[in-house]
C-alpha cells in the first residue's frame, strides 16, 4: 500500500524520520522507503498513522496546511537554512558575486540554490497567504540573481579553458553550471 502524503503529514507533526520511526517501532530505513514510494503492509500504516495520531484514510488526504513564515529570517528558520547568504538584499548578492573567485563563487550558488530548496519545501506546507507568495517572490529573486551572477563568472571561466584548450575543465564547468540552475 502506498502512503503518498506520509512526509507531508510528518512534518506538519514537526517529526525527523527518526522520531516517526521510533514512535511507529519501525526502522528509519522504512520510514525513508515509505516517503520515497515504497509500498508498506496494512499493519505498518495502521502504525504509521497511529504515531502520527490520524486515521488510515490521512495518510492518502493532504495534510495539514500550515500559516506562512512572518518574514525571510522565520522561513529560513523553519527550513533549517544557517547560510546567511539567503539574507543578503540582491544588490548585495550581485555585489558578492563580483569579488569572488570561481570556486568561490560555485560554492556560494550552491548554496543559495540549497537553501532555495529548503525553502521551497518549507512554503510547500503552508496555506496561500500573500506572505507566501511573497517569501516565494523573494526567494526565486535571490535564486535567480545568484545564478545569473555565478552564470556570468562560469562563462569567463568556460571561455578561458576553452582558450587554453583544456576542454575537461570546459566540460567541468558546464555541468556545475547545470548543478546550480
Amino acid at each position: 500500500m502506498q502512503i503518498p502524503r506520509l512526509r507531508e503529514w510528518r512534518l506538519a507533526r514537526a517529526l525527523t524520520q527518526e522520531e516517526l520511526a521510533e514512535k511507529a517501532n519501525i526502522s528509519v530505513r522504512s520510514v525513508a522507503g515509505y516517503e520515497a514510494g515504497a509500498g508498506a503492509h496494512p499493519g505498518t500504516v495502521r502504525k504509521l498513522a497511529a504515531a502520527l495520531d490520524i486515521g488510515v484514510a490521512g495518510l492518502q488526504a493532504p495534510g495539514p496546511k500550515e500559516p506562512p513564515p512572518h518574514s525571510m529570517n522565520e522561513l529560513l528558520s523553519r527550513a533549517g537554512v544557517t547560510s546567511r547568504a539567503f539574507t543578503m538584499s540582491l544588490v548585495e548578492i550581485g555585489e558578492a558575486f563580483g569579488d569572488l573567485s570561481y570556486k568561490e563563487a560555485y560554492t556560494l550558488a550552491r548554496e543559495i540554490a540549497d537553501a532555495r530548496a529548503a525553502v521551497k519545501l518549507v512554503l510547500a506546507q503552508c496555506e496561500d497567504t500573500p506572505e507566501k507568495v511573497a517569501l516565494t517572490v523573494q526567494s526565486m529573486e535571490i535564486n535567480m540573481v545568484a545564478n545569473l551572477s555565478f552564470q556570468a563568472i562560469a562563462e569567463r571561466e568556460r571561455g578561458q579553458a576553452v582558450a587554453e584548450g583544456n576542454l575537461d575543465r570546459a566540460r567541468r564547468i558546464e555541468r556545475e553550471l547545470k548543478a546550480v540552475a
